[in-house]
């Protein structure tokens, strides 16, 4: 049963409301390029209430990558997940069993509609050669445009294929977002433009996300040892720092006799990891290697 918010202090109301905008996203590796997010569905909604599941696309084919991120509302559902997943399913029409761990950065944020007022949306996958008069034509048709402004990169200039619109109102935004997110295909393009609302909020709760995430986390990424080298060769190296809970070196598939020189150490406590940080980042040379 939820408390009454009345019943709440002021930062109980802020901690639930954050609570609610996290999700815990998790990567999945070794999925067939014909799989779709529906064939995905109930592999991972066996372990709790899926929110979202993205198949992850090349920029220029639109082909499937062969992997994708899958997000629960919980970390418990999300562990559930990799517990009875990893490793331990082999898709039909994949060369390994799957792999399902936390991505990188696994506190994932959810887009809000933003203020009762808003009238921005945010627009991505557009070709590049797609002009902002073009863009503005398109949704015109669903009212009156005050302002488009495409992201470009800031050394070459070229389109970076998304941006923001602002509509007069907030109904027209809301047809155009109905009419045209995941349903126009754009000249040029082999993926479906997807137009959402713009939460002008939504940095700050990355943000805020961020530091909550940094306060608890254990898990480090290391590079640049050498392929031969071990989990119990890596693991000496971060046990003078602290206590090492797991190492997880990455091959290129299962069973493969070098690694890629890189993968996970989860130390036993936050401050343990951030003295792993400290003594070796750009300042240990393994063995072997030319770089830190």
């Amino acid at each position: 049963m939820e408390p009454d918010p009345a019943e709440c202090s002021s930062g109980d109301v802020i901690q639930d409301e954050r609570a609610k905008s996290h999700l815990f996203r998790l990567f999945v590796g070794w999925v067939p390029k014909l799989f779709t997010e529906q064939d995905l569905l109930p592999l991972f909604e066996k372990y709790g209430d899926v929110k979202d599941i993205i198949i992850l696309k090349d920029k220029v084919s639109g082909q499937p990558r062969g992997c994708a991120f899958v997000s629960y509302a919980t970390k418990e559902e999300a562990d559930a997940a990799i517990h009875a997943l990893d490793k331990g399913v082999h898709l039909p029409g994949a060369l390994c069993a799957m792999e399902v761990r936390y991505a990188r950065s696994h506190l994932y944020i959810q887009a809000g509609s933003g203020p009762q007022d808003n009238h921005q949306l945010f627009f991505a996958r557009a070709p590049v050669v797609t002009t902002e008069d073009e863009l503005k034509q398109l949704f015109s048709e669903f009212g009156e445009v005050e302002s488009i402004n495409l992201f470009h990169e800031r050394r070459t200039h070229a389109s970076k294929g998304c941006g923001f619109v602002t509509m007069a109102t907030r109904e027209q935004a809301v047809a155009a977002m109905n009419a045209l997110d995941e349903k126009q295909l754009l000249e040029g393009s082999v993926t479906q433009l997807a137009v959402k609302w713009a939460d002008p909020e939504l940095q700050i709760k990355k943000k805020r996300a961020v530091e909550d995430s940094n306060a608890e986390n254990r898990m480090l990424f290391f590079a640049k040892v050498l392929r031969s080298a071990n989990e119990d060769e890596v693991k000496q190296l971060f046990t003078h720092l602290g206590r090492v809970v797991e190492v997880n070196l990455f091959r290129a598939f299962q069973g493969a006799p070098t690694t890629k020189g890189c993968g996970l150490v989860t130390m036993g406590s936050n401050d343990e990891a951030a003295a792993a940080i400290e003594a070796l980042d750009n300042r240990h040379t393994w063995e072997g290697m030319e770089a830190p």
